[in-house]
């Protein structure tokens, strides 16, 4: 996971002068409310490798990750079909005996649109078959819009301990 209190330090340093900008934040009387939440934010993001957010500043800028909440509406069935992907693709490439089966999705967060791909984290329960128990997993993947939709896996783990 790596330094994430270094991280989240430097971040909070580097915004400290940008949270006093009307670019940022157009009402004088809301930045100090605003970099509270902004800062509970990144604090999410930085030690949850942004998976698991709560709190979200809305219309934020200097945010890109953005908890997806509404995601069965939105692009329910591909989030499923990607997360089953992931799973089985991690069965297949993982030389664990345990093998496992994807339950469903728990949270996205959306990371924006880049070069026609949509990127998601989504923490997913899975079932592991061996032990018959149920796991948290965490999945990075996009979505590569073509015809037939790709599924592009970056990174498929069970959950770490924060």
């Amino acid at each position: 996971m790596g330094d994430s209190q270094g991280t989240l330090d430097m971040l909070t340093s580097d915004l400290e002068r940008v949270w006093n900008s009307e670019y940022f934040c157009p009402m004088k009387e809301r930045r100090e409310e605003f970099r509270d939440i902004h800062k509970r934010c990144w604090t999410q993001i930085c030690r949850s490798e942004g998976f698991d957010i709560d709190e979200f500043p809305l219309g934020c800028l200097r945010t890109q990750y953005a908890p997806l909440l509404d995601f069965e509406e939105v692009e329910g069935d591909k989030l499923v079909k990607m997360a089953n992907h992931a799973i089985l693709e991690y069965n297949d490439k993982e030389s664990s005996v345990f093998k496992y089966e994807f339950l469903k999705i728990e949270k996205v967060t959306f990371l924006g649109d880049a070069e026609r791909q949509t990127q998601y984290l989504m923490t997913v329960k899975v079932r592991n078959l061996t032990l018959r128990t149920i796991e948290t997993f965490q999945i990075t993947g996009a979505i590569k819009y073509c015809y037939p939709p790709e599924f592009i896996i970056s990174l498929c783990r069970p959950k770490k301990e924060v």
